[in-house]
């Protein structure tokens, strides 16, 4: 598994779910996949 390159602020993650195929969780800065998890079609 990779580490992330940089914490992001809340308000980038926001932005970030916002566009992204797949659901993330946001935990100290740092945002991870959530396993077998996506956006309904």
């Amino acid at each position: 598994m990779g580490e992330p390159a940089a914490k992001l602020s809340y308000a980038d993650y926001l932005a970030f779910e916002e566009t992204s195929e797949q659901k993330h969780e946001f935990i100290d800065g740092l945002v991870f996949a959530m396993a077998g998890a996506s956006r309904a079609a």
